[in-house]
């Protein structure tokens, strides 16, 4: 009988140990996985208005007249298989 509650102490000493390193790896899972939504965030935050200008600015100049005074006025032709901007 003192065997058998060696052994069946034994097994859940290493049940215990086996669920600890489980408990390890998924808290330092975790911690990477909130370390790279971090990560991620900064790069949105400091990004996002970047990004923003850019886009503002291609709109004013799509809509501008230059834009389309440039795009109407420029042709492309072909002479001696180069194409040239007129």
């Amino acid at each position: 009988m003192d065997d058998m509650c060696h052994l069946y102490n034994m097994e859940l000493m290493q049940q215990r140990e086996r669920i600890e390193n489980l408990k390890r790896k998924l808290h330092s899972y975790n911690k990477n996985i909130e370390e790279q939504e971090s990560i991620f965030k900064n790069v949105v935050k400091y990004t996002d208005g970047f990004i923003n200008n850019i886009i503002t600015f291609l709109e004013r100049f799509s809509n501008s007249k230059e834009l389309n005074v440039l795009s109407n006025c420029a042709k492309y032709c072909l002479a001696d298989d180069v194409v040239i901007l007129i």
